[in-house]
């Protein structure tokens, strides 16, 4: 696993890449604007074409974030934090999404990797512990 010294060297280390492009054509739903999913089976891992989201439950239950475009965006620095929270990603992009647990002294470490178009259950060991998420484009 990596260590980063603070998120700001994760966007870097992508830019650095050349793996950035542009945000998804689409109107972005505005962060903590989005209404949490009802937990039933219709709502599970609702989540628009384009876009990645979050969510608190497992199984793509209770939708809490949608990532408005790629970049990196840190849960805890939200309002409300958002934080130690994710229990299931679906990404709809496609380009991969990190995910990062902050283990102070402004370091974060990588503790997975949601691939392209994919839905993912967090495993015990990462679940509620993602502090940062980064969304190649």
């Amino acid at each position: 696993m990596k260590i980063h010294r603070s998120a700001a060297l994760i966007a870097a280390g992508v830019l650095s890449a050349g793996v950035l492009a542009a945000a998804p054509a689409s109107a972005a739903p505005v962060p903590g604007s989005v209404p949490a999913t009802t937990g039933s089976a219709a709502a599970a891992w609702a989540c628009a074409s384009g876009y990645s989201c979050f969510y608190d439950g497992r199984q793509g239950q209770n939708r809490f974030y949608v990532a408005p475009s790629c970049g990196l965006f840190e849960l805890g620095r939200m309002t409300p934090a958002r934080n130690d929270r994710l229990g299931s990603v679906r990404n709809r992009t496609k380009a991969p999404v990190y995910l990062f647990d902050y283990v102070g002294d402004a370091k974060y470490v990588q503790v997975g990797k949601v691939a392209a178009n994919t839905r993912v259950t967090l495993p015990a060991s990462v679940n509620n512990r993602v502090d940062a998420v980064f969304v190649v484009c």
